[in-house]
């Protein structure tokens, strides 16, 4: 993920995401390496947080293991920071103009490309404080690409960028 302040770079980061499935229960775990220009450089890698799904209700845990939010809340979170698997990515239909709202975010099919040879829903997800688009394949229901714009006020003009690249750890095929 790239992320930039205006035209300036801020920070480029790459995020590895463990998905792990027992059952009806997903956990998805992060592992980030980051770099930072602003205010000053510096450089962290590490284990980020820890999603757990189980049965479409969402708990997100932080590094250290205490629980950070969950519920509607926490499926608003993973939409904002990029994560590669929601829950409700499941249940929207191929169908463009489908919208969908909750407390937390609003998600709005505009429309269904091919992209890299995988058929995907593009999806504008609007939350408290961003814009995204969100590239979702729509065999897998997994976030392929995504692209956000801060909307609050402490953070206008700071945006980002994604691409995910799926590998099967059984094959190792892309």
């Amino acid at each position: 993920m790239v992320e930039y302040s205006g035209s300036k770079l801020v920070d480029n980061s790459t995020r590895l995401f463990r998905i792990y499935k027992n059952g009806t229960t997903i956990i998805i775990k992060e592992y980030v390496q980051t770099e930072w220009w602003e205010p000053s450089y510096s450089y962290f890698r590490g284990e980020g947080g820890k999603a757990e799904i189980v049965n479409s209700h969402i708990k997100l845990l932080q590094p250290d293991g205490s629980e950070y939010m969950e519920g509607e809340q926490a499926e608003a979170e993973l939409l904002r920071i990029g994560y590669p698997y929601v829950p409700l990515f499941s249940k929207l239909p191929l169908e463009e103009d489908y919208s969908y709202t909750s407390k937390y975010f609003t998600l709005t099919v505009v429309d269904i490309k091919e992209i890299y040879g995988r058929k995907c829903l593009l999806v504008q997800a609007k939350t408290n404080d961003a814009i995204l688009l969100l590239a979702i394949d729509s065999e897998t229901r997994m976030l392929l690409w995504l692209k956000g714009e801060c909307t609050s006020n402490d953070c206008k003009g700071w945006s980002w960028e994604q691409q995910l690249t799926l590998i099967d750890d059984k094959t190792r095929k892309i």
